[in-house]
């Protein structure tokens, strides 16, 4: 956790290449597409993220933030019929359930991966 004081060098780095790695993908999928996918806002977010959590459930936040908005989006096609697909979805709050669920396990459940 960054609440360590030996620990925050390596949770800022660990923050820093989060930060660079997603800003990649939002520009590589502009370049592709002509279209932001992935709001700045979302870059910042899982940046911050990164602060919280080891950096080993990086990857455990990120499925159950994508999960989500997948489970979100199915059922707002349900709810709704096939044009919630072509709907915008903000992705910060899946962001949010994805950090409250991997620093939950890391905290209460014994998921400390032990790399700090």
């Amino acid at each position: 956790m960054a609440t360590e004081a030996d620990g925050l060098p390596v949770h800022l780095l660990f923050a820093a290449v989060t930060f660079a790695a997603a800003w990649l993908i939002r520009r590589g999928h502009f370049l592709m597409t002509g279209r932001i996918g992935l709001g700045l806002g979302d870059v910042k977010m899982l940046a911050a993220a990164a602060c919280w959590i080891s950096p080993l459930l990086l990857p455990v936040l990120l499925f159950i933030a994508s999960a989500s908005a997948l489970l979100f989006v199915g059922g707002q096609v349900l709810a709704t019929g096939p044009a919630a697909v072509q709907a915008r979805v903000a992705f910060g709050p899946f962001i949010a359930i994805g950090l409250g669920c991997s620093w939950g396990l890391e905290q209460f459940a014994g998921l400390n991966m032990g790399l700090l």
